[in-house]
């Protein structure tokens, strides 16, 4: 424990919250210090509960680059803020399409950067997580909401009606040997709950911080239209299940 707590500690943004702690921290040269989910969702919780100020450093960076977020989203035809999966100094998508050149010269497709989207969801988690364990009202309300809330409204342009349903096409879960399988059971669901939270969340806003709640209903378009199709989606949204086996199935198929 003490050997991990060392490696996130000194790769920790202390000063700057415009920086983050790359998916290798210090120890290595891979991914070239991009920041990937890894950092929220594995390494932000023993900060948030030992060195608060530190986790918020880290959400702050994704906060600043809310704008490459939005760029990436407007770019695949979407709305709101759709985070990139490898994350630099702009927040613009810096993952490659394609790999170094093989021994036979081939390349191999680089499909996260595309499909991997579940990375909106999980920063997300990690601002609520925050939020919860650390009481930090104004964080929230200054910053936070406006993460959870804009890629709340991604969301709610990435689904696709379908049968009756809602579907999401073309993603990558957490297995990332599995690449561009409809309907990920990790994303469809995580997709219920993260407009779950956008729903209880505007309306803590509402009682609590109504300044902040005007502020982003008006800049997020948050209509009463928009805020019923997530009520739409959570209810149709499609979990996969193998009744045979009575499981969640990773996918269909």
């Amino acid at each position: 424990i003490r050997f991990v707590m060392y490696h996130i500690l000194i790769a920790a943004p202390r000063h700057d919250d415009r920086v983050s702690i790359g998916a290798k921290t210090l120890s290595g040269l891979g991914y070239k210090g991009h920041v990937f989910w890894d950092t929220e969702l594995f390494i932000l919780p023993p900060l948030t509960l030992t060195q608060p100020q530190l986790a918020r450093n880290l959400l702050m960076y994704r906060y600043h680059n809310l704008p490459g977020a939005r760029h990436k989203a407007q770019a695949n035809g979407y709305e709101g803020a759709m985070f990139p999966w490898e994350s630099t100094d702009t927040g613009e998508e810096t993952t490659p399409q394609w790999s170094d050149p093989q021994p036979d010269g081939s390349r191999i497709r680089i499909w996260t950067g595309d499909s991997e989207q579940h990375i909106s969801t999980d920063i997300a988690y990690a601002v609520l997580q925050y939020w919860h364990w650390t009481g930090d009202d104004a964080f929230l309300t200054q910053h936070g909401a406006e993460i959870v809330l804009d890629t709340a409204v991604f969301w709610g342009s990435r689904v696709e009606a379908k049968n009756g349903r809602y579907e999401i096409s073309q993603q990558i879960g957490p297995d990332e040997y599995h690449e561009n399988i409809d309907n990920s059971v990790f994303t469809d669901r995580m997709v219920v709950w993260h407009l779950q939270q956008a729903l209880g969340l505007l309306d803590w806003l509402r009682t609590h911080a109504t300044e902040a709640a005007d502020r982003l209903t008006r800049d997020l378009k948050l209509t009463p239209e928009r805020l019923a199709l997530w009520r739409d989606i959570m209810e149709r949204m499609f979990i996969p299940f193998d009744a045979e086996q009575q499981i969640h199935v990773q996918f269909p198929g």
